[in-house]
């Protein structure tokens, strides 16, 4: 009889996001201890930020809370996509939860629905999530050594200031 054919399953795969808008082009290299501090850094807050958004469809019922959450969701997907190219092309390991402060912001939005939801997750997450991320950024971004994450970082500074006046703008 002919031999067994073993198909092994397709892998799981943690974030699903269109192609990105811009190609990331990278060679090898090691990352700077500050460069991998900033990487780090940025993938945790880019986790926080799609795991909370992606709460929005099912604790909110505001149009303007979906929207932004949507636009977040999108955003800081493509994001961390390209952020774990680079950081897989330098040998960095991507982060694999969110830090105990990320966590309890997780949870407490969980729990929440309705107005609440909205209140938290556009306060927390809508302004002072990202008005730290601006302000990380811009400290950070003249202390980065590598070229690719450089450029990463002035990418998304932009659209973190979008989603920050979005926010406001609730």
């Amino acid at each position: 009889s002919p031999p067994a054919t073993y198909v092994a399953p397709a892998p799981a795969v943690a974030v699903v996001t269109p192609a990105p808008v811009a190609t990331v082009v990278m060679g090898a290299g090691t990352f700077t201890a500050v460069d991998r501090d900033f990487a780090f850094t940025a993938a945790l807050a880019n986790m926080t930020e799609i795991g909370a958004s992606q709460m929005a469809a099912k604790h909110t019922s505001s149009a303007d809370v979906l929207n932004l959450a949507s636009m977040i969701n999108s955003h800081h997907t493509m994001a961390m996509n390209d952020l774990m190219a680079i950081m897989r092309a330098r040998g960095m390991a991507i982060p694999g939860d969110v830090s105990p402060s990320q966590r309890h912001l997780m949870d407490k939005l969980g729990t929440d629905y309705g107005y609440e939801y909205d209140r938290d997750f556009v306060r927390l997450v809508g302004v002072r999530a990202h008005q730290e991320d601006i302000a990380y950024f811009q400290n950070q971004m003249g202390r980065l050594g590598d070229p690719a994450l450089r450029d990463w970082a002035a990418r998304n500074l932009p659209l973190l200031q979008q989603h920050l006046n979005m926010a406001l703008d609730i």
